[in-house]
């Protein structure tokens, strides 16, 4: 019986590892005012706002999983591409969604601004009523898709901004995370990448 009990422990201490090592690349999400954000995986996920963007109405996802923290900026490969929900129209306005990304700027490891990516920097278009005409790739690795700082500053694309700033990192102690924040906005996110 004393075989049994210890194989048991064997087993169940294997089944929580593998439980917290799986947990650890779930996605989870964040809302407020008119914002819902659901999960389907760990590489998809829907945001809607129903509200106006009054500044208290977002549905933003992020991970638990360990953050590329000090990673150069050259290093980074994040992003997601966002279609409409099956059968929906997907409305999108302002810059959102987007992917926003935490910087260190002095090599303090502290974040000191933002870089976003959002859906219309990276060529993604909308009809007269604000509904995505095709699915669009947000993306540090696309060439397409431009970058701003939160305190100011844009640049072409990803590789444009870590040429530009070959001391920059991802900050410590923060999240990258994907957020829709703008008013109306119904989309899919899918192959969402935020390590």
């Amino acid at each position: 019986m004393r075989r049994f009990s210890i194989l048991l422990a064997i087993v169940a201490s294997l089944l929580v590892a593998t439980t917290a090592l799986g947990a650890s690349n779930k996605l989870r999400t964040e809302t407020g005012g008119a914002g819902q954000a659901f999960v389907f995986s760990s590489t998809s996920a829907q945001l809607r706002l129903t509200g106006t963007g009054n500044g208290t109405d977002y549905a933003a996802v992020y991970t638990t999983a360990k953050a590329p923290a000090g990673k150069l900026l050259i290093d980074v490969d994040m992003g997601f591409r966002i279609a409409a929900p099956e059968g929906q129209n997907g409305y999108v306005q302002g810059g959102a969604p987007r992917l926003t990304i935490p910087i260190d700027m002095n090599g303090d490891g502290a974040w000191d601004d933002f870089a976003s990516i959002d859906w219309a920097s990276c060529g993604g278009t909308v009809d007269g009523n604000g509904v995505l005409t095709a699915s669009v790739l947000v993306s540090t690795t696309s060439t397409s898709c431009g970058v701003n700082l939160n305190g100011g500053g844009s640049y072409a694309n990803w590789d444009s901004f870590a040429g530009a700033n070959p001391t920059y990192r991802i900050a410590k102690g923060q999240q990258a995370f994907i957020i829709a924040d703008w008013g109306r906005t119904a989309v899919n996110l899918t192959a969402i990448d935020l390590n």
